[in-house]
């Protein structure tokens, strides 16, 4: 694995398959990325990490999350946040999907780079075809501290394994 792992998602797909995506940064924080592996047999062995994603932050960051949802078309979905070391100065959300079990990864960022706050991206699926991206951005700081009443849930629905977007709604 890498030295530095700041966030990690596990999946197990309807075949056993163990699927593991985990990110972290640089010593600087400015350099950041994403790698995937898997094991056949339930953990005991692992294939070479690939890397699938990489980012440089315009300032010291870390990597939030990096989580892994699996359709039942054995498609993946990662939501990857990336967040500055500083509370509430920059940060950046990216959506990552494979359609051939992980071999290529197709890349989108989701929300605009560099917009303050908490920004949150999880990908859930349901059945075959059916994906949600739910964010959640955090929209004021006061003192530093999180307002738990000043939350703004985004969802994006995407069908089809994500070849057509549906609209986002905010709750």
């Amino acid at each position: 694995m890498a030295p530095e792992v700041e966030a990690a998602s596990i999946a197990i797909d309807q075949d056993g398959i163990v699927y593991l995506v985990y990110g972290g940064a640089d010593n600087n924080g400015l350099n950041h990325f994403i790698y995937y592996i898997r094991s056949d047999d339930d953990g005991g062995a692992w294939s070479e990490p690939k890397l699938v994603f990489t980012y440089t932050s315009p300032v010291r960051s870390y990597v939030e999350n990096s989580d892994l949802a699996i359709d039942g078309k054995k498609r993946f979905h990662v939501g990857i946040t990336i967040r500055s070391l500083e509370y509430s100065i920059y940060s950046i959300a990216f959506y990552l999907q494979s359609l051939d079990y992980g071999a290529t990864w197709i890349q989108r960022e989701l929300l605009p780079e560099g917009r303050p706050g908490l920004a949150l991206l999880t990908p859930y699926t349901f059945g075959d075809d059916e994906v949600h991206l739910t964010c959640i951005i955090l929209l004021e700081w006061i003192n530093s501290r999180m307002m738990g009443d000043h939350l703004e849930l985004s969802s994006y629905n995407r069908h089809n394994g994500g070849s057509i977007w549906g609209t986002q709604s905010t709750c």
